[in-house]
């Protein structure tokens, strides 16, 4: 597992690690949604449809071409699109997914035999939920539909639309009133619930609920090994202090993401300190249950290697956009990557805020403080934030954003 630390390296985005309905009642099977699907090969098309049809949801139309997306859109509403990368007419799948997104706000999850870094470069412009490499298997296609689902399911307005200067304190999951085990949670969290009840039940006994108020440490760097734990709300901050003693954020685990579980399957000591930065709930795993339970279900760790090889692409391409000159592009970088997780989407307002300070974006994007202010000050003047708000960045536009980060 020595990519492990290759794929921490100030990353924030897990696309694998997929939460289904967590802190819902409901899961999302239970709402049919409308896929559409664009592959030029007649065969996988087939195969997709099936996948889709046995979980329950519903395919609008299959297109071969990406010139034919807009006009299926206008005609039949999708909840979201799995999308070729290479497809036969003039525009490829990414061109296609861009205008599905900037037209109708329908996003995309790719299909690719592509992971080179001038793809999810290129890619991550359409604002994709996901990538699925190909060859792929059923349960990859069904994952990441879960989590394009689920992800689409958050964006949605949550009763009255806030205004601006009246961003109230919020959490992605709230258990609060929801009084849900820990077997209830992981039965809700990739790769745990596809194990079988028994299996689970045993494993989830041996669980804990804990609170860990802000600023509170839960693992210090150089411990024996790094205790897994999974977040159910809040945020917790991977942190590695340097040589010269400076602490570097270098990664922010939100709700439901499952890295502080992959960190703990080496044998080693805890390279990273985990904190939460505001009053958080995590699902702490045992230890030796965790190898136990990885030892006799090789399928589990497999999983676990895949979410670990999908972090390690997009840190790797991410971490490049940190090193770049401009400071302007290493902020701009930082506040995208944070949109996946923890921006909550209005779509009256068709923003996004983010429930983070100036200093921590600093510490994200290793800037100073100063240069964070300065630059920040400078999109709001442009149009592209508000800083109106005490603790809270609110992101106007995004298109603006990408192309700061595409320059």
């Amino acid at each position: 597992m020595e990519l492990i630390d290759v794929a921490i390296s100030t990353e924030f985005r897990g696309k694998s690690d997929v939460v289904s309905s967590l802190g819902n009642d409901n899961n999302m099977n239970s709402s049919p949604a409308n896929i559409l699907v664009v592959e030029d090969d007649a065969i996988s098309a087939m195969a997709l449809k099936d996948i889709i049809d046995e979980i329950g949801h519903s395919v609008t139309e299959h297109l071969t071409e990406g010139e034919q997306v807009l006009g299926s859109l206008e005609k039949k509403k999708a909840d979201l699109i799995l999308m070729d990368i290479s497809l036969k007419g003039q525009m490829d799948g990414i061109d296609a997914a861009k205008q599905a997104w900037e037209k109708f706000k329908v996003p995309s999850i790719f299909l690719t035999a592509y992971s080179d870094e001038q793809f999810l470069a290129r890619a991550k412009l359409a604002h994709p939920y996901g990538y699925v490499l190909k060859p792929y298997n059923p349960s990859d296609i069904k994952a990441s539909l879960e989590m394009g689902l689920f992800r689409r399911e958050e964006e949605r307005p949550r009763g009255s639309v806030l205004k601006k200067g009246e961003i109230q304190e919020r959490a992605q999951f709230d258990l609060g009133t929801k009084n849900l085990s820990c077997f209830d949670l992981l039965k809700r969290i990739d790769p745990f619930r596809e194990l079988d009840a028994e299996t689970l039940e045993a494993f989830a006994s041996n669980c804990q609920l804990l609170d860990v108020a802000e600023k509170k440490l839960y693992v210090e760097e150089g411990q024996d090994h790094f205790p897994p734990f999974i977040v159910i709300k809040g945020r917790m901050a991977l942190v590695k202090s340097s040589e010269a003693g400076k602490e570097l954020v270098v990664s922010l685990l939100p709700a439901g993401d499952i890295f502080g579980v992959v960190l703990a399957i080496e044998d080693k000591p805890s390279p990273y300190t985990a904190r939460a930065q505001v009053d958080s709930t995590i699902l702490k795993l045992p230890y030796h249950g965790l190898r136990d339970l990885l030892a006799y279900n090789p399928g589990l760790y497999s999983e676990f290697t895949s979410y670990l090889m999908t972090r390690v692409e997009e840190s790797h391409a991410f971490s490049k956009r940190l090193a770049h000159d401009r400071v302007e592009v290493r902020v701009a970088a930082g506040l995208l990557a944070l949109i996946t997780d923890f921006g909550q989407f209005d779509r009256g307002r068709q923003d996004y805020t983010l429930d983070i300070t100036r200093l921590e974006l600093a510490d994200i994007t290793g800037t100073t403080p100063e240069t964070a202010i300065r630059t920040t000050k400078k999109m709001e003047r442009d149009g592209i934030l508000d800083l109106s708000t005490a603790g809270t960045i609110v992101i106007l536009d995004v298109s603006k954003l990408e192309s700061i980060v595409g320059a």
